[in-house]
């Protein structure tokens, strides 16, 4: 059996940064409980300082909401050629809507920032799928009044009919030409005896 000898090294009396690997003997700064020296402290701050600084969530949002709004767009032209190919732009979008506050973030985020990123990739693509039904139920809208019109003092349309049937005689189309009429009286009936 063999023991350890009291002469053998011990642990150094340092730390490392955890980026530059530089020795720290007298101090060092926790970020994110990683040990970092001075120098690289430095870019650090910078970032926590623009992120949490004044002003810092109307920046990245309105980045972001610039992206989203190009991404809604793109959505909803790419609905309106052809809906199947929109599968393959939700994750492109969510992806550059990320990138961007990511980079305009310089790397260093926190909980409410992908809280607002989720936020707006949602909304774009709510956007993009809405637009393009209400465009299409606006032209549908448009293509019936204009039959209607079309039709107007000619056949009845469909739906005309449907309500003249449902309404009976009585019904808001009882003088139009098509509704039965009531025999009119006879002068032996007028007066009685």
């Amino acid at each position: 059996m063999s023991y350890a000898s009291p002469e053998a090294p011990s642990a150094a009396a340092h730390l490392w940064c955890s980026d530059c690997r530089a020795p720290m003997r007298d101090r060092y700064f926790a970020l994110n409980e990683r040990p970092i020296c001075f120098k690289c402290r430095t870019p650090y701050a910078r970032r926590i300082a623009r992120t949490d600084g004044p002003g810092a969530i109307w920046r990245v949002g309105l980045q972001g909401a610039l992206v989203a709004l190009v991404g809604a767009i793109v959505l909803t032209g790419v609905i309106a050629v052809w809906p199947p190919a929109r599968i393959f732009c939700l994750v492109p979008i969510g992806y550059l809507l990320g990138k961007r506050m990511m980079k305009s973030l310089e790397g260093y985020s926190n909980r409410r920032y992908q809280y607002l990123a989720v936020a707006l990739t949602y909304l774009c693509f709510l956007v993009g799928f809405v637009v393009p039904s209400a465009m299409e139920q606006s032209a549908a809208r448009e293509r019936r009044e204009e039959n209607r019109q079309r039709m107007q003092g000619t056949v009845a349309t469909q739906t005309d009919a449907m309500r003249q049937i449902v309404d009976g005689p009585n019904g808001p189309f009882a003088g139009s030409a098509s509704a039965p009429r009531s025999p009119a009286p006879t002068p032996a009936e007028k007066e009685p005896r």
